[in-house]
């Protein structure tokens, strides 16, 4: 058992907010984020993984590291923290090195191949949400999620 009931070998969608989530604003957005992100760390993490394919997906993949929609170890899917993922994606692939186009064909190639709701109107939420990240930390206005 846990704080959402017992746990079972798949994802549970949440569509709730959780309790203790802030909201962060960015390009005319605002979108909900776990207590305790700090989109700067997730920016600083990429660094040295240029080329590095397998460990970036091992950080901000289905179930990564900052795939911060995932709670793998509830088994938890927080779809209002969707948006928040793919800003985290784009800041993370920034501190990797990667151009915003890059990041994009990249980020596409990998959602082709993994995403189960991969489609046009997702493609255009994805690069939405990968830029903006990409862009805050290109112009150095990361910030942290405190409670």
């Amino acid at each position: 058992m846990g704080p959402y009931g017992p746990y079972s070998t798949r994802l549970s969608i949440r569509k709730d907010v959780p309790e203790g989530s802030c909201t962060c604003k960015y390009g005319g957005e605002t979108f909900f984020v776990p207590a305790g992100t700090d989109f700067k760390l997730i920016a600083e993490a990429g660094k040295g993984y240029w080329g590095d394919i397998d460990e970036i997906r091992r950080q901000i993949g289905q179930g990564g590291t900052y795939d911060l929609q995932r709670d793998m170890a509830h088994n938890q899917f927080f779809t209002v923290y969707t948006p928040t993922a793919n800003f985290a994606v784009g800041a993370y692939m920034h501190g990797a090195g990667y151009s915003l186009s890059t990041m994009s064909m990249l980020g596409l190639a990998y959602a082709l191949r993994n995403s189960s709701n991969f489609s046009s109107e997702q493609i255009g939420e994805w690069l939405k949400w990968w830029a903006m990240g990409w862009t805050a930390a290109e112009y150095g206005v990361l910030s942290i999620c405190k409670q």
